[in-house]
């Protein structure tokens, strides 16, 4: 398992906030030791939760090339039938995956395939339980080509179809080998 360098920031902040509750706890408290104590254990409450949030646990893509996994770790909360007429041009199938605040908030493609197209959306920062967050929220999309069909995948970075909440912060695209970003 790695842990995705995304972390550090608030690894930092945590740090920061531990340090500054402490100096507020002091003059609450007079008590420097219970002030340090205190601050100390929120700050590596903090940073522990943190690097769980963070965590890239490794995943063995299946051996056959033609399976279909999930993208994201989570709870499907819908499958819906719809035309996409952007990019596919066609009727589709759209799984709406959610993930909590204890789900690993990696997207990994959930095919074996070749990239052809990879776009960055800007938008807007929509809770994640509205309906309309899946449209306008900020989120790259991939197509794949797999197996002679074109397979769109969206990745909401802060809420959306790639449901990971308001705390999630925006991240690049990362991509590599099919084959590593399968599962």
């Amino acid at each position: 398992m790695h842990i995705r360098p995304e972390v550090l920031p608030f690894i930092v902040g945590s740090l920061v906030a531990g340090v500054l509750l402490a100096v507020s706890l002091k003059r609450l408290f007079r008590s420097r030791r219970v002030a340090v104590k205190l601050g100390s254990a929120i700050a590596v409450i903090l940073c522990a939760y943190f690097l769980y949030f963070f965590r890239d646990p490794d995943r063995l893509p299946p051996e056959d090339a033609s399976a279909i996994v999930a993208g994201a770790d989570g709870t499907v909360v819908a499958i819906t039938e719809l035309r996409e007429d952007n990019y596919l041009k066609t009727n589709c199938v759209r799984i709406s995956i959610f993930l909590s605040l204890f789900d690993v908030h990696v997207n990994r493609a959930p095919i074996a395939g070749q990239s052809v197209f990879l776009g960055y959306f800007p938008g807007k920062y929509f809770f994640t339980f509205q309906e309309k967050s899946s449209e306008v929220n900020q989120h790259n999309k991939i197509i794949i080509a797999w197996v002679g069909l074109p397979i769109l995948t969206l990745a909401m970075w802060r809420s959306g179809t790639r449901r990971p909440g308001v705390i999630a912060l925006r991240r690049k695209s990362k991509l590599a080998s099919p084959l590593k970003h399968m599962l």
